[in-house]
């Protein structure tokens, strides 16, 4: 009795026992990879990221609204200078700050290529990301239910490698600027740093591409391209750029031009300039061909007011002796051991020529 009872207990066990197997079959096999479960984990990546899914979404629609804005301000910088280049109409000039030089600057043969205005192509580059940046949001916004899908979708790698493209050849544009022109550009500067924060923005913006070292990867490829790209457009200038000289002056000297042509001479003055400034060129037409006419360096009282070339490109250049004097703008005037930079009316240099006038701040000596 006892037996049986026993038996008849172990059979009533054995169903749960003989499902076992199948039980953990069922555990063990793999589960489907379905658009639920793939998001669900993706949600959980993000999780234990510290984001979830619907922040993550909102972080990366306003990195992409802000790129957005970035790019339509730099486009409606580039596109304002480049339509004046093209245009003819110098009108540039009056958006400068004071005491900027962005006439001379963008007027200068490193401004453009072949003739093409650099803004234009700046221009173009900042349209590019706006499309990059905008598009997907578009696109979402007509189709809310199908996202954006992250992880470099909607061309955030192309957005992230443009922006860093375009920060690296600013940077180069800039050293250009501080180096070689070395004249002040708050339009030049304003673009420059424009780029930047189109840089800065895209590798904080999440899920434009797999992942932060991603993002890094693209950016910093991207900065490498623009570098290199300005750095082979120096140097195709720089090879197809002869000396050259001044325009020729067209107006002739008033009897009053004369006259402070005669005092400045007397002082041992003369005027540092370089051929491509609007601004010296201004200058030369306001005292006229007489006043002006005198061989390069120091010229005899009386002879006309000399004139120094200050830039390396240009005909019969004194740069070092420009740098040793601490010219930093054009025209820069030197009368009586003195600079005052600025282009001058006839009744502001009869003032410099009679020791009234006010001169610069004293310069610490040039670095070697």
């Amino acid at each position: 009795m006892v037996q049986f009872s026993v038996v008849a207990a172990i059979a009533a066990l054995q169903p749960p026992f003989a499902t076992a197997p199948a039980a953990a079959a069922r555990v063990a096999a793999p589960p489907l990879l379905t658009p639920t479960t793939t998001t669900r984990a993706r949600r959980l990546v993000l999780a234990a990221d510290g984001f979830s899914s619907a922040e993550d979404e909102a972080a990366e629609t306003n990195g992409r609204l802000a790129l957005l804005a970035l790019a339509v301000a730099g486009a409606a910088e580039t596109g304002v200078i480049a339509a004046d280049k093209l245009g003819g109409g110098g009108a540039v000039g009056s958006l400068c700050l004071a005491g900027s030089a962005c006439a001379d600057v963008l007027s200068s043969p490193w401004a453009s290529v072949n003739g093409v205005p650099l803004a234009a192509l700046g221009a173009l580059a900042y349209a590019a990301v706006a499309l990059l940046a905008g598009l997907p949001l578009a696109a979402r916004a007509a189709a809310p239910a199908a996202g954006s899908g992250g992880g470099g979708g909607g061309g955030g790698a192309a957005l992230v490698a443009a922006c860093g493209g375009m920060a690296g050849f600013s940077a180069a544009l800039m050293l250009e600027l501080a180096l070689r022109i070395q004249q002040p550009c708050t339009l030049c500067i304003g673009s420059a740093v424009l780029s930047g924060a189109l840089a800065a923005v895209a590798l904080r913006t999440p899920r434009l591409t797999d992942g932060s070292t991603d993002s890094a990867v693209y950016g910093g490829g991207g900065a490498l391209v623009g570098l290199v790209a300005a750095g082979c457009l120096y140097f195709l200038q720089s090879s197809q750029l002869d000396a050259r000289a001044p325009p020729p002056i067209f107006a002739h000297s008033s009897p009053r031009a004369l006259e402070v042509s005669r005092a400045i001479t007397a002082k041992g003055g003369r005027m540092f300039g370089a051929y491509w400034c609007s601004h010296c060129i201004d200058q030369k037409e306001t005292l006229g061909r007489e006043a002006m006419e005198a061989p390069v360096g120091v010229a005899p009282a009386g002879s006309g007011i000399p004139y120094v070339e200050c830039d390396a490109d240009g005909a019969n250049s004194e740069f070092y002796a420009c740098k040793a004097e601490g010219i930093r703008g054009y025209p820069t005037w030197q009368v009586g051991g003195k600079l005052f930079t600025g282009e001058k009316t006839l009744d502001e240099l009869a003032e410099i020529a009679a020791g009234r006038g006010k001169p610069d701040a004293p310069r610490p000596p040039p670095s070697e």
